[in-house]
């Protein structure tokens, strides 16, 4: 009787290790979509302020505002490199998880990490649409969500 109650009781614990691990995994795959549906905001936002950027003056007054947009565009892309960053790890390890004797551990570091992630997105965003609402109007034109500010 006992080796039977204990064979249950590890077939249930083993379930409910997957049924965690699996949730985890969830858990993380909305994060990570979430995030994503904010992507193209970086990319506008930093069109918009390298557009207000190409218009200063050239100025003592103008460098220093320059200065906070281009700070302000390199947070962007450091948002948007976090993401990359993320996936491009996850997908690097995807192959070795099924052999992790615990992979819900795995997926809960991957919960946070995702989630500094989509802060970091979020916090980016807020800062940028904080910094042009003091923009001039005509340097504000709709920017597609789709296209992307170049490197330099």
């Amino acid at each position: 009787m006992s080796t039977k109650f204990f064979a249950l009781f590890a077939l249930l614990f083993l379930v409910a290790c997957q049924s965690d691990s699996q949730k985890t995994t969830d858990e993380v795959m909305t994060i990570h979509d979430e995030a994503m549906a904010d992507m193209a905001k970086l990319n506008a936002r930093a069109l918009s302020i390298k557009a207000w950027y190409d218009v200063l003056p050239d100025s003592d007054e103008a460098a220093l505002l320059g200065d906070t947009l281009l700070n302000t565009i390199l947070m962007l892309r450091q948002a948007d490199d976090g993401m990359g960053t993320w996936m491009q790890e996850l997908a690097d390890n995807r192959d070795s998880i099924d052999q992790l004797s615990d992979a819900t551990a795995f997926w809960q570091a991957e919960k946070e990490r995702i989630t500094a992630v989509r802060n970091g997105i979020d916090s980016a965003v807020l800062v940028a649409d904080k910094l042009l609402l003091k923009a001039p109007v005509a340097v504000l034109k709709p920017a597609s969500d789709t296209t992307t500010v170049e490197h330099e």
